[in-house]
């Protein structure tokens, strides 16, 4: 079930949904303009709305979904904190070649994906965007879109997802917005 939570910007309601169905029903019957949030660690970066209508929480969507050592792929929810996915990497002796500098605040993968922040070790691995393999995203009007195929992320000017037809196709099975990555 969704929570609402504080603190918002003043006349924003906000949402933490802590399911894709919840976060599509809670998208779908918004109207407004909409702010994500994960742990909040980039907020003051470029512009954002100033007083969106809704702020829908991702850190209700923290799940670990899959992890293949073998594979070296794991998924992921966009709420996850990166620490918390590298923790669970180490037991099986792998990690996730990011070092950006919000890790220790808490930074997610959803924020840093959107954002693109990586760290130093993007000079010898590449970004987040050059390590994901696959995303399900759950869209501002409540549709989900998987995309899938190597950097499957492509951003306009204001760093929406922009579509690209070589990339795109639909997982009618899968339920849960992820980010699906691997070497």
């Amino acid at each position: 079930m969704t929570a609402t939570t504080s603190p918002g910007p003043a006349g924003s309601t906000v949402e933490r949904p802590t399911s894709v169905d919840e976060a599509v029903k809670v998208l779908r019957d918004s109207r407004g303009s909409v702010l994500f949030r994960g742990a909040g660690t980039k907020m003051s970066w470029a512009g954002r709305p100033e007083n969106p209508d809704l702020v829908l929480e991702t850190g209700g969507l923290d799940r670990l979904l899959d992890h293949n050592p073998a594979d070296m792929t794991a998924s992921a929810q966009a709420g996850m904190p990166l620490r918390a996915l590298q923790d669970r990497l180490a037991e099986a002796g792998q990690w996730l070649a990011l070092d950006p500098p919000t890790e220790p605040d808490g930074a997610t993968l959803g924020g840093l994906l959107a954002t693109g922040e990586s760290g130093p070790r993007r000079l010898r691995y590449g970004a987040l965007r050059d390590l994901v393999i696959g995303v399900t995203l759950v869209l501002p009007d409540g549709e989900e879109q998987a995309i899938a195929g190597c950097s499957v992320l492509r951003f306009d000017e204001q760093g929406l997802v922009v579509e690209s037809r070589d990339y795109w196709h639909m997982e009618p099975g899968r339920r849960e917005p992820h980010a699906t990555w691997g070497r």
